[in-house]
């Protein structure tokens, strides 16, 4: 148990030393909520989980696609694969430092929107425990998406780029930050399915408006978990299969 806590936190410390990863995680974010807030503070309601959910996807598909993906072209996953920690475990330690850097962005963000902006919550107390469950599965959603960008990506300017496809996609296309009400109706029927809509719909409905239904709740649970063990299992089954070839 001590070595993995003392992997967790070597990752921990890599990604606080990154200053790009902590500029796009973190800074790029707290701006948004700023601008936004200064700009028109009536907005702070609708846009809070937008940007919690910009903040967990830059880190995830930003972050740890790069991070991987500079670890696998160094060859330190390779020797990782044949230490008893295994590569499995060592990804496992991944996901689980990513999840504590994660709930540091929603404590900083939550409390700059409370005590700047005056957010106010509404708190559907029927499913917070719910809803707790639903932001560990958008976490875990959004690092598997990250790692499967890894196993695609060339080197850490390939992995960037697409994860910064992906997340303006969901950013734009999506309703993370603004309602998708203008799209064509195909594209809604595609993105409701995206984790950071259905993520930003589960904490608006309980934190903010109080209006979470047991349908929209199962239907927001069933496509993160989906979303989760389907990306994680190609992820894994094609990063063990990239290591082991190179």
């Amino acid at each position: 148990m001590k070595k993995y806590i003392t992997m967790i936190r070597l990752i921990l410390l890599n990604e606080l030393r990154n200053r790009e990863a902590m500029i796009f995680s973190l800074l790029l974010p707290i701006a948004i909520l700023v601008l936004i807030g200064e700009s028109d503070k009536s907005q702070i309601p609708y846009i809070y989980s937008g940007v919690i959910c910009i903040a967990f996807g830059s880190i995830a598909l930003i972050g740890v696609a790069s991070q991987v993906t500079n670890l696998r072209e160094n060859g330190i996953l390779k020797r990782v694969k044949l230490t008893e920690l295994s590569l499995n475990k060592f990804i496992y330690c991944i996901y689980i430092s990513q999840i504590f850097f994660m709930l540091g962005q929603l404590i900083i963000i939550t409390l700059i929107a409370i005590f700047v902006y005056d957010l106010k919550f509404k708190i559907d107390k029927q499913f917070l425990f719910g809803v707790a469950v639903q932001t560990v599965l958008g976490m875990l959603s959004l690092i598997a998406i990250g790692i499967l960008i890894a196993t695609f990506s060339k080197n850490t300017r390939a992995a960037s780029t697409i994860g910064n496809t992906v997340i303006v996609t969901m950013l734009f296309v999506g309703n993370t930050l603004f309602p998708s009400n203008g799209w064509p109706k195909t594209v809604k029927q595609v993105v409701k399915y995206f984790p950071m809509n259905n993520l930003g719909d589960a904490l608006r409905r309980t934190l903010i408006y109080n209006s979470q239904s047991m349908e929209h709740f199962v239907f927001q649970t069933l496509c993160l978990l989906s979303c989760f063990v389907l990306f994680y299992v190609i992820g894994q089954y094609l990063l063990n299969k990239t290591v082991t070839s190179n």
